[in-house]
């Protein structure tokens, strides 16, 4: 663990043995992992189970037990919890995940985050062997099936239609938010798909593109500075172009790994209509 963040550690670890609310504490991310290490930007994660969420995701009595701090927000996380963000002194961030200590029914939902790396801070109950069970219970990767996959196609080429229209509307601001943010996400999950037709459904893509640009091909690296748009009419149709490209690329290789057909019907409208509005309408 980096030693910047040790007086807020010990603060919350004492502070856990004192309050009756916090039954157990453990660190994760990359204070806790032994590659992709912690480096001097990174925060610190940790999962406290508490008996009472609404306390410590609506006070900010019990921050001041840790440190002076500066900046303090509440955010749903992926594993369905309420995560507290706060910046202390050094502007050191502190990223804590509130999960009911009375009902784990949702345990399994952290078993992504446990399951690289995870330390037992604290523990006033049988959390230990909660924490173990979670991380052994990783969901492996799971082939989708020819019709999910050809779903996922499909979006991405109606999204293509949708980002085209309301870039001849005159919303960009809707449009950028389209294709650089929801296909990007569809991007991501063909991106994966492609990973593992190429390496193996035990092949490491991590979550939300979290080091990409060591797990994914080269290739596809070198080709994101062409996706992303700026703010104008023809930026955004040139990066929507790239980003059909790769993603045609990738579905095509992937589609073709699997034995799946490419559903080439879809791609072949969106791609013609936006030609046709191209040559009518856009500045290109």
């Amino acid at each position: 663990m980096n030693i910047r963040y040790e007086n807020i550690m010990n603060n919350l670890i004492k502070y856990g043995q004192t309050s009756e609310l916090i039954k157990a504490e453990v660190l994760i991310g990359s204070q806790a992992r032994q590659f992709n290490l912690a480096d001097e930007y990174s925060d610190i994660d940790i999962i406290v189970f508490v008996t009472d969420i609404d306390y410590f995701i609506n006070s900010d009595e019990w921050i001041n037990y840790l440190g002076t701090h500066y900046i303090s927000f509440v955010e749903k996380t992926v594993a369905g919890g309420m995560e507290r963000r706060i910046v202390f002194e050094s502007a050191l961030d502190v990223d804590l995940i509130f999960l009911n200590a009375e009902d784990l029914s949702r345990i399994d939902e952290v078993s992504e985050i446990v399951s690289r790396a995870y330390k037992i801070l604290l523990d006033k109950g049988n959390f230990t062997n909660i924490i173990q069970r979670a991380a052994k219970s990783l969901k492996v990767f799971s082939k989708p099936s020819e019709k999910e996959f050809e779903n996922l196609i499909n979006e991405f080429w109606f999204h293509v239609i949708w980002a085209g229209k309301k870039v001849k509307r005159g919303e960009l601001w809707v449009a950028i938010n389209c294709i650089d943010g929801y296909m990007k996400a569809i991007l991501l999950k063909m991106i994966e798909y492609d990973s593992y037709a190429s390496h193996g459904e035990d092949y490491d893509t991590w979550h939300n593109g979290r080091f990409i640009e060591q797990w994914a091909e080269p290739w596809v690296v070198n080709e994101f500075h062409n996706i992303y748009a700026i703010y104008s009419e023809k930026d955004i149709i040139r990066a929507l172009n790239a980003t059909m490209v790769l993603f045609r690329k990738l579905s095509v290789e992937t589609a073709n790994k699997w034995n799946y057909q490419y559903p080439a019907v879809c791609d072949k409208y969106a791609t013609e209509w936006l030609e046709i509005e191209r040559m009518s309408h856009f500045e290109i």
